[in-house]
């Protein structure tokens, strides 16, 4: 009778251990769902180098809990263009095209079609031709945030 009851203790332990772990997989999951939009927000407003980070957090092989995971899979291929077109986006086209850019296309989509962690995508028409294109236009500060890209 010794033995069963060690063997009894030993399992009422084992549950209360397997109870504790079950509570805080719960804390910790909700604190996850809590917190990855806004560290979500936080890499979107910081841009560049955070961005990069985001998608390389997004298919690491570490231990980065599915809450994060998801939010950063966006990162992949739907960042949101951030740079004002008037501001920054016209003036480094025209600088990189050493020309005005209304001598070149006819019409540029000031909303990017699409944005990555260094620079973002507009639908233009090219003068002439008529041609539908999309310019590529890295942002001003990237070279130095994200040499490898």
């Amino acid at each position: 009778s010794w033995k069963k009851e060690g063997k009894e203790e030993g399992q009422s332990e084992e549950y209360e251990n397997d109870a504790k772990k079950e509570r805080r997989k719960k804390v910790l999951q909700s604190l996850h769902e809590k917190n990855a939009p806004k560290i979500f927000q936080i890499m979107l407003d910081l841009g560049g180098l955070y961005i990069k980070l985001g998608q390389v957090l997004s298919v690491t092989a570490l231990p980065i809990p599915e809450e994060y995971r998801e939010r950063f899979r966006i990162l992949q291929s739907n960042v949101p263009g951030h740079e004002d077109f008037d501001s920054v986006i016209l003036p480094t086209l025209e600088k990189e095209l050493k020309s005005p850019v209304r001598d070149i296309f006819e019409s540029i989509e000031e909303t990017p079609c699409g944005a990555a962690s260094i620079g973002q995508a507009h639908r233009a028409v090219l003068k002439g031709t008529k041609e539908p294109v999309v310019i590529k236009v890295q942002y001003p500060d990237a070279k130095w945030q994200v040499p490898a890209d």
